[in-house]
């Protein structure tokens, strides 16, 4: 690979990572909310989802939404139903917020983990990144890496 690319996708990368987004907002809430064992279960939760994407990408998941754009609007669709439950649910639990003998409701461990890679995987800059951005820095032939 040349070493050029490679540093432009470094510095591509760390740039579109430090950009706030929904997934460090939902890192940073359940820090606050829960404490430091949500918070870094959040942060666990939201690698698992780059971990996904990861394998899908390395496995042909562009390739498939060239080939097939009814999958692009699939996975569209399944974002924008997630996004939609987890407003429902933050408006549900707001108003629960306001009533004075409502005690704060507390999610459990494993569902801020699961929620948080969900998240992830519904994050329209994360499939961007993986399904527009990455491919840009893929090279074929002899000169690829890994040889």
């Amino acid at each position: 690979m040349d070493t050029h690319l490679l540093l432009a996708f470094v510095v591509a990368s760390a740039l579109l990572s430090l950009a706030p987004g929904p997934d460090l907002l939902f890192v940073v809430a359940n820090g606050v909310a829960g404490g430091r064992r949500a918070g870094v279960l959040a942060a666990l939760g939201m690698s698992t989802g780059l971990a996904i994407h990861t394998a899908a990408a390395a496995f042909g998941l562009g390739a498939l939404i060239r080939a097939a754009p009814q999958a692009l609007t699939v996975v569209r669709l399944a974002g924008a139903v997630f996004l939609l439950y987890l407003a429902v649910m933050t408006w549900r639990n707001s108003r629960a917020a306001l009533e004075p003998t409502a005690p704060p409701a507390r999610r459990s461990l494993r569902r801020t983990y699961l929620m948080a890679t969900l998240t992830n995987l519904a994050n329209p800059k994360v499939i961007l990144f993986y399904l527009a951005f990455v491919p840009q820095f893929v090279g074929t032939g002899p000169a690829a890496w890994p040889t």
